[in-house]
């Protein structure tokens, strides 16, 4: 290097991509090329075309010596990347322990932000660079810097569930209950994410344990939707609001209802959870399980004294909805447990006809069975018989011929009026269609 730089070589010529050749030797590590350079006058802040300068590419290889060199021969510290990264960023991005101390002490900005507004505290945490953090901690950093999404260093090791760095930040003042930009806490975060210690901690250093996101969603919500029994338990005893609502009106108990965990469900109905607070549109817990077939869930919530035939804002219950989505043992359970089996939803579909339309015909048959009403007609006064008639649901079909259904003229012939067109139809018209129904039933193999 001695002997080129002899003869004058241009020490600032760069390659296609601006890389000039100090800039090549401090991200190689070669300290000696570096310190010949630097002697023979070469540009210590000259930048690839990137942005990156000498100092930013050590740095971000963990090359000390060459970091100490460059800081000796006044490199600028606070020299940023295109994307606005600083050398301590890059050091602290990359757990470089040893180069984030050699640039605090020699007066690196600690707090300037990337374009992101990502600080080196910020890049640190969200590595899991827990040694580096302190570091930082202790240099006086602003430990509730946010990105532009509101993400602070606290929010990101709740997250992902670094204890010791949460400690820390706590520790060193850290806001608990600053949140995300959509309002997600560190409390949220955690009690979804399942991280348990996590949770105690920051209930344990004051966090509020019912802070809201935007949408409404508490630290509860996130623990019952993600089935989290243990955190639920910790927040329960914490004096969490059990009840409190989402914006869509759902609560903790509907949430674990509708997602399936039957431990959660229990464990809230023990503390005391209202077991029939519906949603913004009426939905129970009893009829969110029933709707998604978790028959221990409907169990659970029937020995408690939910409501069985609370509605919908449109008059569906928990019958309806077990019947129209084909969850056969849910519907016995219901029925078993005395809930009303020709309850109709505002429109008068009761269950039966609900049933008959989509086809289900072991809940037709169940149905049929505790005795409902066979010929109960809708609004627009279409009776089980005639819709699963309108679907080619043949099975329903013979099945509530064989049951006793009203096939005649009186009762079918209205409804084909409405639905076909004719003006009116013909006795003869309403018999023939049913009777044919019935006798593809009788002849037709299934699956034909």
């Amino acid at each position: 290097m001695h002997c080129v730089l002899q003869v004058g070589a241009d020490k600032e010529k760069a390659d296609n991509h601006g890389a000039t050749a100090l800039l090549m030797a401090a991200h190689a590590g070669h300290l000696q090329v570096v310190q010949g350079l630097v002697s023979a006058g070469a540009d210590k802040d000259k930048a690839d075309n990137d942005g990156a300068t000498p100092l930013l590419l050590a740095a971000q290889e963990g090359h000390l010596q060459i970091v100490q060199a460059l800081i000796s021969a006044g490199a600028d510290k606070d020299k940023a990347g295109s994307c606005g990264t600083t050398s301590l960023s890059m050091a602290a991005a990359h757990g470089h322990l040893q180069v984030v101390q050699a640039l605090i002490s020699a007066g690196a900005d600690k707090d300037k932000a990337n374009n992101n507004d990502r600080t080196p505290l910020y890049l640190a945490a969200a590595q899991g660079h827990f040694h580096v953090v302190q570091a930082l901690i202790s240099a006086g950093v602003d430990k509730d810097n946010a990105d532009n999404t509101g993400t602070t260093a606290l929010l990101l090791a709740a997250q992902q569930g670094h204890l010791q760095m949460l400690h820390a930040l706590i520790s060193a003042g850290a806001d608990k209950d600053k949140a995300h930009n959509n309002g997600v806490t560190a409390l949220v975060l955690a009690a979804g994410k399942g991280h348990l210690q996590v949770v105690q901690a920051l209930i344990s250093a004051g966090a509020d344990k019912d802070k809201a996101t935007n949408n409404g969603g508490t630290p509860l919500m996130s623990a019952a939707q993600e089935g989290h029994l243990q955190i639920l338990h910790a927040l329960i005893s914490a004096g969490a609001d059990k009840d409190k609502v989402h914006n869509s009106g759902t609560t903790s108990l509907a949430m674990a209802a509708g997602t399936g965990h039957l431990q959660v469900v229990q464990a809230l109905i023990s503390a005391g959870a209202d077991k029939d607070k519906a949603t913004n549109n009426g939905g129970t817990p009893l009829l969110l399980a029933a709707q998604e077939g978790h028959l221990q869930i409907v169990h659970a919530l029937i020995s408690a004294g939910a409501d069985k035939d609370k509605a919908t804002n449109l008059g569906t219950t928990s019958l309806s909805m077990a019947a129209g989505h084909g969850h056969l043992q849910v519907v016995q359970a219901l029925i078993s447990a005395g809930a009303d089996k020709d309850k109709a939803t505002n429109n008068g579909r009761t269950p039966l006809l609900v049933a008959a339309q989509e086809g289900h015909l072991q809940i037709v048959l169940a149905l049929i069975s505790a005795g409902v009403d066979k010929d109960s007609a809708d609004d627009d006064l279409r009776t089980p018989l005639l819709v699963a008639a309108r679907e080619g649901h043949r099975q329903v079909v013979q099945a509530l011929i064989s049951a006793g259904a009203d096939k005649s003229y009186s009762r079918v012939g209205p409804a084909l009026a409405r639905s076909s067109g004719i003006q009116p139809p013909s006795q003869d018209a309403a018999n023939i269609i049913c009777a044919t129904y019935a006798r593809r039933s009788r002849k037709r193999p299934l699956g034909s």
